[in-house]
């Protein structure tokens, strides 16, 4: 036998171990002998598990990322294709947010991005999957849905939670933001739908 396996320390503290087990050549009167090797792995399972993470999440607000986003996109778009539904998807980018980082330095911007990622994703359903594309951009997928209304009830959350004033380092904010939006066709693919709100968020802001 060779294996991990969660075990537990004399202090109770747990731990992860790699166990190999081998068989000892003995008598055939004597009993069955086993030689047990138990190496402590917990910190290269540690490294291995942040390294995961990492991967696929954003390291300021703990959104997903846009590695994750795209992969889930594409599943999505696949089930909406065999079940005749369609995906929506929302581009979110701040308002103006430029002038904090200017005015407030990059550390209250920081502070900011992360409090309005924490705003989107309270109003999301669990069904619903939320990242940071990069920068002020956060990227909202929103699937089986039927047409662009129900899209638009999902953004009129994420607008009115972003918009609540907060405090950053004494200073008092109202966060706004411009979104677009596109629902999935037959054809679309991750690259189509995004580009196609990305187009609608360029409209929408200028």
């Amino acid at each position: 036998f060779e294996g991990n396996l969660p075990l537990l320390k004399a202090d109770g503290q747990p731990l992860w171990a790699r166990v190999a087990a081998v068989k000892v050549a003995s008598a055939d009167d004597a009993p069955p002998t086993f030689m047990i090797q138990v190496v402590d792995v917990t910190a290269e399972r540690e490294a291995r598990e942040q390294l995961s993470y990492q991967a696929f999440h954003d390291a300021l607000t703990g959104l997903r990322n846009r590695a994750w986003i795209l992969d889930m996109l594409e599943a999505d778009l696949r089930t909406a294709r065999r079940t005749s539904s369609r995906v929506g998807v929302l581009f979110i980018d701040l308002d103006n947010f430029k002038l904090v980082n200017d005015s407030l330095g990059h550390a209250a911007g920081d502070e900011v991005l992360a409090l309005v990622a924490d705003r989107i994703a309270s109003v999301l359903r669990p069904s619903d999957r939320v990242g940071r594309f990069g920068g002020d951009e956060f990227v909202v997928v929103v699937p089986d849905v039927q047409n662009g209304p129900g899209v638009e009830k999902v953004a009129e959350r994420i607008s009115n939670a972003i918009a609540t004033e907060l405090t950053v380092q004494g200073h008092r904010i109202v966060p706004t933001a411009s979104m677009g939006i596109a629902v999935s066709t037959s054809t679309s693919t991750p690259a189509s739908l995004l580009r196609d709100t990305d187009s609608a968020l360029f409209r929408a802001k200028y």
